[in-house]
């Protein structure tokens, strides 16, 4: 006969946590020009991928990469888009392909001038993010400089990474922070399994924090 037991298990919880961000002018066109760069680099890799999709044949991704470091080596304003944060957009576009073939999203496509903008700082140690009060702090991005944060909820323990972005409400940029904790959980089944929970969180941000800028995308 077969019975059940509690099993006590660690489950993977992923979330993102948005932070209004208050940049400055000069740091809010180079943020401008960061998110440009990422959409142009997107549209560069899907040209390079489907140039010869009539024949069937498809670069390699190493390949891909090879031709993101050349094109930012060759176009100056490219240069202006973090090697990581590049590096990211080609992440991006893999698992844009993957998510196609695996039937849960459309097939990939250039990204006009009217996609949202945003740009990632895919390594935390990067962020450099700190507390200045109670609700105020600074976090660090990549050649744009230290930037003011709006810290209205408690910062998570542990931050992989985050997304900078400007919202289409009100011309607010906000910093969607990446985290990841395990916490443990008690299950009653018949074999110990592991599980994975993808939980995301938003706020607007335009509520709490005001750029120096309103320009809308």
């Amino acid at each position: 006969m077969s019975h059940t037991v509690g099993v006590s298990e660690m489950v993977t919880v992923k979330r993102c946590v948005k932070y209004p961000l208050t940049p400055s002018l000069p740091q809010t066109q180079i943020l401008i020009a960061q998110a440009n760069a990422a959409r142009v680099m997107w549209n560069l890799i899907h040209a390079h991928h489907t140039f010869h999709e009539a024949s069937h044949r498809w670069p390699t991704w190493t390949d891909s990469d090879a031709a993101i470091r050349q094109a930012r080596k060759d176009i100056d304003w490219l240069a202006v888009l973090p090697a990581q944060a590049a590096q990211q957009v080609l992440k991006a576009y893999v698992q844009a392909w993957k998510s196609y073939w695996a039937g849960t999203h459309g097939r990939p496509k250039f990204k006009s001038r009217r996609a949202r903008r945003a740009v990632d700082v895919p390594q935390a140690r990067d962020l450099n993010i700190t507390r200045l009060n109670r609700k105020c702090g600074t976090v660090q991005i990549p050649k744009v400089g230290v930037c003011k944060v709006r810290l209205h909820r408690a910062l998570p323990e542990k931050v992989t990474g985050a997304r900078v972005v400007l919202e289409a409400t009100g011309g607010c940029w906000s910093s969607a922070a990446r985290t990841k904790s395990s916490n443990p959980a008690h299950v009653v089944q018949s074999a110990a399994r592991s599980e994975s929970i993808a939980v995301s969180r938003t706020q607007s941000p335009c509520r709490t924090g005001r750029s120096s800028t309103n320009q809308t995308p």
